[in-house]
């Protein structure tokens, strides 16, 4: 009889939402997100406090995108020296803020742009170094080099686009869908 009342409860609970919020919808926030923004602009390269920073933002993103709905990858080509660079613009210019704050403020703007489904990464060479990407990433390079007049020659390989898309952003030239590459070619 016990177990089946602790089972009943069990199962009751279960079916509620689960909440980490109070009733106000705040939650404790332990170190490091209740850092200042000061904190974070402050931090210095290879630090202890940035690189906490760093691996707080990365569970912050991931727990994000399993808790979202439609949501596979918030940050699909965007490395955490992207992440955290996004953090420290942000903070430079709030220093009061939160890191709590500023990650909320991230992830709305990566949110338009998530993956919405998982696939095998494709590999993109330039016959000396290879890249993978989530096929659906490949398809918005695409995309982006042709509205950006880059249109690839061959639609299935998009380091020639690439190429010329560097050249014109000035950036090294590899054809490969690198950081700075994708970060100019994503920009507005």
């Amino acid at each position: 009889m016990r177990r089946t009342v602790t089972g009943a409860a069990l199962a009751a609970a279960l079916a509620s939402p689960l909440s980490a919020a109070d009733s106000s919808g705040r939650y404790a926030a332990g170190y490091p997100a209740s850092l200042e923004c000061r904190a974070v602009s402050a931090a210095e390269p290879g630090s202890e406090t940035l690189f906490a920073i760093a691996a707080f933002s990365e569970g912050w993103l991931a727990a994000h995108a399993k808790l979202t709905p439609g949501v596979f990858d918030l940050t699909p080509w965007q490395s955490i020296e992207y992440v955290v660079a996004q953090l420290r613009a942000y903070c430079d210019s709030r220093p009061e803020d939160r890191l709590l704050n500023a990650l909320d403020q991230l992830t709305a703007f990566l949110e338009p742009d998530a993956l919405a489904e998982g696939g095998t990464p494709v590999t993109v060479s330039n016959g000396q170094q290879v890249i993978m990407v989530h096929p659906e990433t490949l398809e918005r390079i695409r995309q982006k080099l042709v509205e950006r007049g880059f249109s690839p020659a061959d639609n299935d390989d998009p380091v020639a686009g690439l190429r010329a898309f560097q050249r014109d952003a000035g950036v090294t030239e590899s054809g490969l869908p690198d950081q700075a590459t994708l970060q100019r070619l994503f920009s507005p």
